[in-house]
């Protein structure tokens, strides 16, 4: 097993509420109580607590205050096996249990049996649980502090293990516990391990929970719905009201930048439209004064053609000047045309014709300067 393992540094970020929730009712026992609270940057850690209630709302407990069992049982059937489970500790009310993964007709399971000494908490949590939430498949938590704890998890069953003479290392833990090590490590530290248990609980879901609370009477469930229920309630509400009233001035907002865009897109459309009416016209202007233009450059040719050719009908064809008519010889009126000023191009479109002793004609030729 290779042992050169990387260390990887994440960013833990957990949403406001939950911080808040976690300084109001969460607790860790590490052999003293402390409470959660927001330190430097707006982080949580911990510090010492005084509190004196006989039933904490949450409790997450650190790793040498339980002891953490791994078992496979021959059942398949998981609602079934919850139900042994629950038998074999309905006697204890500090045992818990949590069901992982089934296969070849086992499944197997986590039992975590807490101290005497583990403060009494409606929610008990065990902190091997939380980290090895936050671990990405075939990766290890570890822990420093004045006891390394190293976490992992294998089938959704999870095991974890204080630094010994015999477990020192994490290739030893995981070669121990039969734990995936892909190298790289999730390190904590004192430090961090309050944003690291938060970002467990945030991971968790609600069946989770369920599994680590235990009422005993009809009275303890009055306290609890008092404690904890009623204000996790209060400030769920409210943050989904804030929520709500800041999605629907989103909402709000939108819509009017909506209204507003739009309102700019139409004005914006109809100068566009007004800008085509215009460019329409002005071509339309600019084909028909070009047209005038062509037609009085025309006159000024045919002026001086008039006495020596009779003309019966003149058109313009694609830029050029069409001439139909007759005279005493045509060859002699093509070289006229093409000695005006500004004609060029002139030419015969068909072979002329003798008519009543004249030659008819089609001269076709540009003007020079016309487009």
């Amino acid at each position: 097993m290779n042992t050169n393992q990387s260390t990887t540094s994440k960013s833990i970020i957990i949403p406001t509420a939950l911080k808040t929730l976690l300084c109001r009712f969460a607790y860790y026992f590490d052999g003293n109580l402390n409470r959660f609270c927001l330190g430097q940057n707006n982080e949580l850690t911990f510090e010492k607590s005084d509190v004196t209630n006989s039933t904490l709302p949450l409790v997450i407990v650190a790793r040498s205050h339980y002891q953490e069992l791994a078992k496979t049982y021959p059942i398949e059937n998981k609602t079934e096996l919850k139900k042994l489970l629950a038998l074999e500790l309905t006697e204890n009310e500090l045992s818990f249990s949590k069901i992982a993964d089934s296969k070849e007709g086992q499944t197997s399971a986590n039992i975590w049996h807490f101290h005497q000494s583990v403060p009494k908490a409606f929610i008990t949590l065990p902190e091997s649980l939380l980290l090895s939430l936050i671990n990405q498949p075939g990766q290890i938590a570890q822990v420093e502090g004045n006891q390394t704890l190293f976490v992992g998890q294998n089938n959704g069953v999870v095991h974890s293990a204080i630094a010994n003479s015999m477990i020192n290392s994490v290739p030893r833990f995981a070669m121990s516990t039969g734990v995936v090590n892909n190298d790289e490590l999730n390190v904590f530290t004192a430090s961090n391990l309050a944003m690291a248990l938060a970002s467990g609980i945030k991971a968790s879901s609600f069946s989770l929970f369920s599994s680590f609370v235990k009422l005993k009477s009809t009275f303890d469930k009055e306290i609890f719905l008092k404690q904890a229920v009623v204000p996790f309630a209060v400030i769920f509400s409210s943050y989904l009201i804030l929520s709500s009233s800041y999605l629907l001035g989103k909402q709000y907002w939108l819509e009017q930048q909506l209204t507003s865009q739009s309102s700019e897109v139409n004005a914006v459309l109809a100068e566009q439209q007004l800008f085509d009416n215009n460019q329409q016209r002005f071509e339309q202007l600019t084909a028909f004064y070009q047209d005038k233009k062509n037609s009085a450059q025309l006159w000024l040719v045919l002026a001086e053609l008039f006495e020596h050719a009779n003309f019966s009908n003149f058109r313009i064809d694609n830029q050029r000047f069409v001439l139909r008519g007759s005279t005493e010889q045509a060859t002699d009126l093509l070289a006229r045309v093409s000695n005006i000023a500004k004609v060029k191009d002139a030419k015969f479109d068909y072979p002329t014709r003798n008519s009543r002793g004249k030659d008819v004609f089609v001269i076709s030729f540009i003007i020079e300067g016309e487009s």
